[in-house]
């Protein structure tokens, strides 16, 4: 993300492109993996539920963090560009403090 600024700041369109390209195609498998994750840790739970409050949970973030970028990108475009990676350093440390509790497969053995 921070090779996007780079790239943003010395104007090569075509890099950031493909950049972002190659980027969401690891960031899609992302989504099945944490959804699996979510029903293992809170597994008394059924997995609708779960489903339901990460995607209500994650289109409000979203449209939290679309409103932020773009106040930020309103005062300087650069400023817009550097929401993504702050907002990325915090979930990495917050991650940090995450317990991997994983009872439904604790309890299957």
């Amino acid at each position: 993300m921070l090779f996007n600024i780079f790239l943003f700041l010395i104007g090569n369109k075509w890099a950031i492109s493909i950049n972002l390209v190659v980027g969401a195609l690891f960031l899609i498998p992302i989504i099945p993996v944490g959804i699996a994750f979510a029903n293992e840790v809170t597994y008394p739970l059924e997995e609708p539920v779960i489903v339901g409050f990460l995607f209500m949970a994650s289109y409000t973030i979203g449209f939290i963090l679309a409103l932020v970028t773009l106040k930020f990108t309103e005062i300087k475009q650069i400023y817009g560009l550097m929401v993504l990676p702050c907002c990325s350093a915090v979930a990495a440390f917050i991650s940090l403090f995450v317990k991997e509790d994983l009872r439904q497969t604790r309890l299957a053995h």
